[in-house]
């Protein structure tokens, strides 16, 4: 006898963006690149001629995008600005044991049929690498979208504890 479990749909989810107040609307269209990797080293050893042995090697993080409607905020314009100061030699403002002051903890919280949270993915320290503004078209009538790219140091995935 097969246990079904709740197949959770994509369509159902929040993103909060924790910090210092950059971005004020945090309603967005779609969430895409939540990729984790680990690298795999070959390795040899001198009195084993007949076989490599594969082992984990460095983890990495894909890009992970964010889409929403163009409105009339600015909210990614400002946030890649700030970035961008920095890295043109202003001060990244590190606090000590901290992370950079435009670096955000950004946090994707999915949710079931019946709107309870039931998974979380929190991504460390994310800043926006790429910001842009989808094509104006008027032969058309879609929403223009804007599209901003983050980088971070991680995804931590929970389970939430109501399921």
């Amino acid at each position: 006898m097969a246990i079904l479990k709740d197949i959770y749909r994509g369509y159902k989810f929040t993103v909060t963006i924790s910090g210092n107040g950059i971005l004020t609307r945090t309603a967005f269209q779609k969430v895409s690149g939540l990729k984790t990797s680990v690298e795999v080293v070959d390795y040899r050893e001198g009195n084993m001629p007949d076989r490599v042995q594969k082992i984990p090697g460095m983890m990495s993080y894909d890009t992970v995008t964010l889409e929403r409607g163009l409105s009339n905020d600015s909210d990614f314009k400002n946030w890649v600005e700030k970035v961008c100061k920095v890295s043109d030699g202003g001060s990244a403002d590190v606090p000590a044991g901290g992370s950079a002051d435009y670096a955000r903890q950004v946090t994707i919280t999915l949710y079931n049929k019946q709107g309870q949270a039931v998974k979380e993915y929190k991504l460390l320290d994310a800043f926006p690498s790429e910001y842009t503004i989808g094509d104006f078209d008027a032969s058309s009538n879609d929403v223009v979208i804007s599209t901003i790219v983050l980088q971070h140091h991680g995804i931590i995935e929970t389970h939430k504890a109501n399921n």
